[in-house]
């Protein structure tokens, strides 16, 4: 959401935006979303960074649904809803191997390696039946 107030000088026009509550004017997109990285054309995921985390997923007959919602937002894929599908089982598993769970709030920041446009990873992940996420944890869940 964002909020302006308008003042107007007899010298100058201005739009003014009040801060959010973390001091950052609304028309800043947070930190995590500030720095975004190139398309990659490689095949296979690379190491993931220090805020991000991969999970190797493959659909079935069985299970052919990935289990989230998401919504593209400044240029990422926002994850907005868990529920059920490949995910799910995934987070079970990782709840008794002691990895990280995908969460609400988290990124979905490339598909098998491929990083860049919200279009070209969902692309990818709807493309094939194996795939690595890479997630990225925004730094306030860290």
């Amino acid at each position: 959401m964002f909020c302006t107030c308008c003042r107007d000088d007899e010298h100058l026009s201005e739009i003014e935006s009040l801060p959010r509550l973390d001091g950052q004017p609304f028309d800043q997109k947070p930190p995590d979303l500030q720095e975004t990285k190139e398309a990659s054309e490689s095949p296979e995921p690379t190491q993931p960074a220090e805020d991000e985390f991969l999970v190797k997923l493959e659909k079935t007959a069985a299970q052919s649904t990935t289990g989230v919602v998401v919504e593209k937002l400044w240029g990422r894929i926002l994850i907005t809803k868990v529920s059920g599908g490949l995910i799910n089982d995934y987070n079970k598993r990782a709840a008794v191997e002691g990895l990280p769970k995908v969460e609400v709030g988290h990124i979905i920041a490339g598909v098998n390696g491929v990083n860049g446009s919200p279009q070209q990873i969902l692309k990818t992940l709807e493309a094939d039946p194996r795939f690595t996420l890479t997630i990225r944890v925004p730094k306030q869940q860290n």
